[in-house]
């Protein structure tokens, strides 16, 4: 069964362990250590902001996408976290709240390759009113796991640096300044981006070697809704899945291409996460 993951980071004053009779949520409190950092990779930009230190030391991160349309939130547990261990990774219920306000109530947990846990969710600022990014002063994350509720400042900068920070990676990808001014519509997707991919599609070695995970893929959507030229921004570890993502998503997804200002479709890039997991 395969699931999209939209989908990346904060002090532990206080850890609550589960007891043998009732479970209580990890508590993440705590003031930030430094400010702000912009880490701008080859496929994305992050803000990024300690809060403690040493074994405690949290790590709070804000990603748009480099479309705009999405914003995740991802908070990185320290590594002696009692609940690192024993936390399920997947998505299930939870709530991120901006300002008091609740934004999304669905939380997706991951370890990467490195030790940690990434705890996060995506939401549509457009879509979900949440508050803009210069205004926030807040953020909870609350699950039956964890109730991280951390204090945001330093903000006001934030936005114009990322929105630049992306323009400059739209470039990168072939879209020429230019094009970004004139683009009115990005291009949609005919049906979600999972129909597309069933579990007869899960390839037998896959299977055979257990590989499963999350890959994030970006592609040029053609004047003519036809997806092409598709790169892996994020490895699901197994190059035979990443492989096979791109091959079903050019042979078979479907679009209504980007827009210009005056209606004419044009070819612009698109963005989409699939996560594989192991038919049973």
């Amino acid at each position: 069964m395969m699931a999209r993951c939209n989908t990346v980071g904060l002090l532990m004053a206080a850890a609550t362990v589960a007891t043998a009779a009732e479970a209580k949520p990890l508590e993440l409190r705590g003031q930030p250590t430094g400010s702000w950092t912009i880490d701008f990779a080859e496929e994305r930009c992050v803000a990024l902001r300690e809060y403690g230190a040493g074994d405690s030391k949290l790590l709070l991160a804000f990603e748009p996408a480099p479309h705009g349309k999405d914003m995740t939130v991802i908070l990185r547990l320290p590594v002696n976290a009692p609940l690192e261990k024993a936390m399920r990774v997947d998505r299930g219920a939870g709530q991120l709240a901006l300002n008091g306000k609740r934004i999304s109530d669905h939380l997706v947990s991951r370890r990467p390759a490195d030790p940690g846990l990434l705890i996060s969710s995506t939401y549509r600022p457009a879509e979900s009113e949440a508050p803009a990014l210069d205004q926030l002063v807040s953020l909870e994350m609350r699950s039956a796991s964890v109730d991280a509720r951390l204090p945001l400042s330093g903000m006001t900068n934030l936005a114009p640096v990322l929105a630049k920070c992306n323009q400059s990676l739209l470039a990168s990808f072939g879209l020429a300044e230019a094009d970004q001014q004139r683009l009115a519509r990005w291009p949609e997707s005919k049906a979600p981006i999972v129909s597309y991919i069933d579990d007869g599609d899960y390839p037998a070695d896959a299977i055979r070697n257990e590989e499963q995970g999350r890959v994030l893929v970006r592609f040029w959507v053609s004047a003519e809704g036809l997806a092409t030229s598709c790169a892996v921004r994020q490895s699901s570890g197994s190059a035979l899945l990443d492989r096979t993502t791109c091959e079903i998503l050019q042979r078979r997804a479907r679009f209504d291409p980007a827009r210009d200002k005056a209606g004419a479709a044009m070819a612009a890039p698109s963005f989409a996460e699939i996560r594989w997991v192991i038919p049973r």
